[in-house]
């Protein structure tokens, strides 16, 4: 009789230990909101390099382009390309600025980087509300650890990501981004990856006796929509209506290749983006015979017509060219058709 209760105990005593280790299990268990907030937020604020490969879609052709990159905290970064572009060419990210170094001509060409109207936190609070994390599993890349976390959105007809996310420090490994239509848009991934050895500052720094050359920005910002229609010298039009969960993004000022000025406004819904531009319904400069598109042969006859411009020469899921009396139109969104033609009419509305 004893010894069954000494049995007893001990069953029981194992039970409770098991019922101790499996609440300890979940109470410490990530939920994927959790892994993406922790991706989001240690992105820019680590040590570490590596290879990676980069394959887009976005355009009308592939483009690939393998890289050896750096990344030191914080927000700095280096790309030394070793396919698809010319190696003797390497891109630093750092102080909202990049710096395309050109070894054979000696010259660095510094370009800023357009700033957008909503900081990191509310760029992430926007992502949440608008998307829903899903964890798929776990899978190693460049031999690590990784979650698979996919991001989807809680509205029909929007893009997806899908993001390996390394275990131990929460870098970003891979991610495959796909289009409204579940297109492919872009890829990247690591196939080497070092943590243990910090990039050294100089890894940053420019090259001595090298040129600078300042490259104006194609597009400005501008702080109001009063502002920009001063610039482009028409009044700039808003739609009043948005699709749902986006919000205004910044205004900037687009030099078009033609280097006439358009209007850009942006929106954004923390995945998602849409890019209205406006500029005059007939261009003053292909009405006077010039075609870019012509010089570099994609088109046969003298000029551009009124409904085209460089931009629509971009592979999107998404694109769309319309006119008023007096303006042209061109909306670019990774977005339904049911949503671009929101727009169009918000942008028609007399």
């Amino acid at each position: 009789m004893k010894r069954m209760e000494t049995v007893n105990r001990f069953t029981l005593t194992l039970f409770y230990v098991f019922i101790i280790l499996l609440f300890n299990i979940s109470a410490h268990a990530l939920t994927p909101e959790e892994i993406l907030r922790n991706a989001i937020r240690k992105k820019g604020m680590q040590n570490f390099s590596g290879i990676s490969r980069t394959v887009s879609f976005i355009k009308s052709k592939e483009c690939m382009a393998e890289a050896r990159v750096y990344f030191r905290r914080p927000g700095m970064c280096r790309m030394e390309h070793m396919r698809g572009i010319p190696p003797d060419k390497v891109l630093i990210t750092k102080n909202n600025e990049i710096l395309s170094i050109d070894y054979r001509q000696r010259k660095v060409y510094k370009t800023k980087i357009t700033s957008s109207a909503n900081d990191n936190e509310s760029k992430e609070k926007l992502l949440l509300k608008n998307y829903s994390p899903f964890l798929k599993g776990e899978e190693k890349i460049a031999g690590r650890k990784a979650y698979v976390i996919e991001v989807k959105s809680r509205l029909k007809g929007r893009p997806s990501k899908l993001l390996w996310i390394d275990k131990e420090n929460f870098a970003i490994l891979s991610s495959k981004t796909f289009s409204c239509g579940g297109k492919l848009k872009t890829s990247v991934v690591f196939s080497e990856v070092d943590f243990h050895n910090e990039p050294p500052e100089k890894k940053f720094l420019l090259p001595e006796g090298f040129k600078v050359v300042t490259v104006e920005q194609r597009d400005r910002k501008i702080d109001s929509v009063d502002e920009l229609s001063k610039k482009v010298e028409f009044d700039v039009k808003l739609p009043e209506k948005l699709p749902e969960g986006f919000v205004f993004d910044g205004f900037f000022l687009y030099r078009c290749n033609c280097g006439v000025n358009m209007a850009h406004i942006r929106y954004f819904d923390g995945l998602a983006g849409i890019s209205i531009f406006e500029g005059p319904r007939d261009c003053p400069k292909c009405g006077e015979g010039f075609s870019w598109r012509r010089r570099i042969g994609m088109r046969n006859n003298d000029t551009c017509t009124k409904e085209e411009c460089e931009l629509t020469g971009q592979k999107w899921e998404n694109i769309r060219t319309f006119l008023d009396d007096t303006r042209r139109f061109i909306v670019i969104a990774d977005i339904s058709d049911d949503e671009m033609e929101l727009i169009k009419n918000e942008l028609l509305r007399k």
